[in-house]
């Protein structure tokens, strides 16, 4: 049986695996940064719209046990031109 950290921590590299290497918001969190950081991060690299937007994604990861590409997609693909 997992951790609550260990579920934690595989949400983090789920969401850091989706990340190109040169986006602020992958820096951020090989730098083990605060997560409302990663956050602000992820919303000046277009991932996101907003902090909550970050924090429900880890939620629901963590809640359910599965990573809702749908709270990411139209913001991601928004980035991708």
């Amino acid at each position: 049986m997992s951790t609550p950290v260990s579920q934690f921590e595989e949400v983090i590299a789920h969401f850091r695996s989706l990340l190109p290497a040169h986006s602020a918001t992958a820096q951020a969190i090989d730098r083990h940064e605060p997560w409302k950081q990663i956050a602000i991060r992820a919303i000046d690299d277009g991932y996101i719209r907003n902090t909550n937007q970050f924090f429900l994604y880890l939620e629901v990861c963590l809640e359910y046990g599965e990573y809702p590409a749908w709270l990411l997609a139209e913001d991601e693909q928004a980035t991708r031109h």
